[in-house]
């Protein structure tokens, strides 16, 4: 894979991760508070591809990926204290 395709699949993964935040924000009313963590999580996973893209330092791709974590994390104990008991 040259440079160029390279870069060229990481603004695709990067434009496919902005629409994902953007079909989760619309679903906000009906799956309530998951629905803005995992906009959260795909806009910066967006921002994660694009720093790597523009070759912008570790660090900051780091703390990117440590926010992308985190989102996801909330929304799993979100989701899990949502579920109703087994009868």
């Amino acid at each position: 894979m040259t440079t160029s395709e390279f870069d060229i699949f990481l603004i695709f993964s990067c434009g496919l991760c902005l629409l994902m935040a953007l079909i989760n924000a619309l679903r906000s009313r009906s799956r309530g508070l998951s629905s803005y963590f995992l906009s959260g999580a795909f806009v910066l996973m967006a921002g994660a591809l694009a720093a790597y893209r523009f070759q912008v330092s570790n660090v900051v791709i780091g703390l990117l990926g440590t926010g992308v974590f985190v989102l996801l994390v909330a929304d799993l104990a979100y989701r899990s204290t949502q579920r109703k008991p087994l009868p």
